[in-house]
């Protein structure tokens, strides 16, 4: 009940903001005039806005109470008791205090729509019109200061076309009803002169809806992208569906639009049946209206609803497209080639021959052009599962690394090898031969299919499911610890030279016992230094040497912006003097970087599913990407002298961010 009262109140609250926009701007379109007839309509379109500006205030009152009752989870009608909760509310929280400011602007807003009825000299009413039209959109533009955009700290760059997208939808759908009302008033009416001011408002008000129409789809697809990142967002989660809902009705309603410009306004200066023609374009506008209403609702629902990125998705669907995956694979690119380009013949032929062509050749090209749209996408696709876009709830941390290739060994390595290469001892008897975990495919399902697998199994492999054995964190433990194992193979690429604005490999975040400049995680350093991550081996001289050096050229690198981390739990202090030493998960967090150790030269032997390294050194650019790495044993010169490792830093401090910091949960 309080969420329905609170869409209902945000929908009358759109209506009346959207006819106090549109309608204005629609009165300023068609200029003011003595005609009767005109002028009744113009002066009752006036007589309403008061009405809508009480509208507004009631529903933006109706609407904070149902906001503060869902929040509190009481019983709508228990609030009106509840006045410290609702004073709360109002002056704590974002929504609160976005309401207040509308409620403030109401007054300065009621004041121009009661004087405007009174209006007798046409600069006047324009003046007054005007006024009306720039109070409202400011109350419009103040709306989504309480929004999803302004509440995510990571996209407050939404924020300005939020506003654009609730000012244009206003202005486009409140001078709707102006239209239904200037063509019915008109029309029984109708002469020459009439005939002419409509035409004139109709067309003006044509073009202003056409540039609102291209801003809303534009904001539309911003707001859009910034709260959808995934099919699973899209398809699988309750806001991901209202969007396409409001697309779907969207549509129909650009349909009718599209039908009103090419058939109703080149004719409308006509004045011979003119009642049934304007009776006519009435009803189509109705539609239009009527639709637009539905799209204010769903966007009502839509602002109460979590944002995708915040909701785990279910997808109902058995496949998903997957480009990455697919066209690699022969014959993929030629099906979709294929098929797109009989697409297109198709469509072509239709746009060029539609009118000359009888019905079954219309069907047959249209049926060739759907075949062929149908195969290209096709090719497109993979399997899917309910679980495919599912988020991982446990962070991609070191220490998570570790227990999944714990788990790994237990319960995997007997069918997909001691080197996770598909060769183990009870893969022989299998049906299907287990999945080699080091070629690039494995990076090419989501980690909700893993997630699926480990919980269901792979059917008609052998594959079993450990929904038993493993709990729901275990689970995201060992696809944390597949992430990294695969990455490892595709890591063999790097080297102790950067290769400039090329980001790709999200460094495993883990956590720090010292105090560096009050970092507490790795993740700390983000947008503010380049790290430089040192796993010695306190039995090797030639490791020892080189914390030396560091040691020695530390004020260097804090001058060039890069923090020394050692991960140790045996490294005596004198050696690494006044670097910041992380001792507690040293072992886990060496272990989970060796998986990304691997060179050119050296893959492993197959027979771990680590690496056994001595020295190693990983640089991690200030956005969080390993962008370089010296493994001493295989690349003696590496990073010394210290000019090397500084040169490199020196380039990374002049990239710009190139992709957003890599997440912490496997995607």
């Amino acid at each position: 009940m309080t969420e329905l009262v609170s869409v209902l109140s945000r929908l009358a609250g759109y209506l009346s903001l959207a006819w106090l926009i549109g309608g204005a701007a629609f009165l300023l379109l068609g200029r003011p005039t003595a005609d009767p007839v005109l002028r009744a309509w113009r002066d009752r379109a006036n007589r309403t806005f008061p009405w809508a500006v009480l509208i507004f205030f009631l529903a933006t009152v109706t609407g904070f109470v149902a906001q503060t009752a869902a929040i509190i989870d009481l019983p709508l009608e228990r609030m009106i008791d509840e006045v410290e909760w609702l004073k709360s509310f109002a002056f704590h929280t974002r929504y609160g205090r976005v309401a207040l400011l509308k409620l403030a602007l109401v007054p300065m807003l009621l004041v121009p729509t009661l004087l405007l009825p009174k209006a007798k000299l046409p600069r006047s009413e324009r003046a007054g019109v005007g006024l009306v039209l720039i109070l409202a959109m400011t109350v419009a533009a103040a709306g989504p200061l309480a929004g999803h955009a302004a509440g995510d700290d990571l996209a407050p760059w939404l924020l300005p076309f939020h506003i654009m997208h609730a000012v244009t939808v206003s202005a486009w759908i409140g001078g709707l009803p102006a239209w239904i009302g200037l063509v019915l008033t008109v029309g029984p009416f109708a002469n020459a002169e009439r005939c002419g001011y409509t035409a004139v408002a109709l067309n003006r008000f044509s073009r202003l809806a056409t540039v609102c129409v291209v801003a809303t789809v534009v904001s539309g697809v911003a707001l859009g992208a910034g709260f959808v990142d995934t099919q699973g967002d899209l398809l699988g989660t309750r806001y991901g569906l209202l969007i396409c809902g409001k697309v779907a009705v969207l549509l129909g309603i650009l349909l009718v639009a599209n039908h009103m410009r090419r058939v109703f306004l080149p004719a409308v200066t006509t004045v011979s049946r003119a009642p049934q023609r304007y009776a006519a374009a009435a009803r189509w506008v109705s539609l239009e209206l009527g639709l637009a209403t539905v799209v204010l609702g769903l966007a009502g629902m839509l602002s109460q609803a979590k944002p995708a990125a915040h909701e785990q998705p279910y997808w109902w669907l058995p496949f998903r497209f997957a480009i990455d995956a697919t066209w690699p694979v022969w014959p993929t690119p030629l099906w979709v080639v294929g098929g797109a380009v009989l697409a297109a013949l198709s469509a072509a032929w239709l746009v060029g021959n539609r009118q000359s062509m009888a019905a079954p050749q219309l069907a047959a090209v249209s049926a060739a052009g759907l075949v062929g749209m149908g195969v290209a996408l096709w090719s497109l696709t993979v399997p899917a599962y309910p679980d495919t876009y599912l988020r991982s709830t446990v962070a991609y941390l070191t220490v998570s690394i570790f227990e999944g290739k714990k788990h790994f060994e237990r319960l995997c390595t007997a069918c997909h090898g001691l080197g996770g290469l598909g060769d183990g001892p009870a893969a022989k008897g299998l049906p299907k031969q287990p999945a080699n975990l080091s070629e690039p495919h494995t990076a090419l399902h989501t980690a909700g299919d893993m997630y699926w697998w480990l919980e269901h199994g792979i059917q008609p492999s052998a594959m079993p499911g450990f929904a038993d054995v493993l709990s729901d964190e275990d689970r995201w433990d060992v696809i944390n610890f597949l992430r990294a194992f695969s990455q490892g193979f595709q890591a063999r690429v790097l080297s102790p030279s950067i290769v400039s604005e090329r980001p790709w490999l999200g460094a495993p975040g883990f956590y720090l016992d010292g105090d560096d400049d009050k970092a507490r995680e790795l993740k700390d350093f983000r947008e503010r230094r380049n790290v430089l991550l040192v796993f010695p081996d306190p039995g090797q001289e030639r490791s020892l040497t080189r914390m030396r050096e560091l040691n020695r050229d530390l004020d260097r690198m804090r001058t060039s912006g890069l923090v020394v981390l050692v991960i140790s739990n045996m490294l005596d202090a004198g050696v690494s003097g006044s670097a910041t030493i992380v001792r507690d998960g040293a072992d886990e967090i060496r272990e989970s970087y060796e998986l990304l150790s691997r060179t050119l030269v050296n893959r492993g032997d197959g027979r771990s599913l680590g690496m056994k390294r001595n020295h190693m050194e990983f640089l991690i650019d200030r956005f969080g990407y390993i962008r370089g790495r010296w493994v001493a044993d295989e690349e003696p010169n590496g990073w010394s002298p210290m000019d090397r490792l500084l040169q490199q830093v020196d380039k990374l401090n002049t990239e710009p961010q190139i992709l957003p910091a890599p997440d912490n949960h496997v995607h």
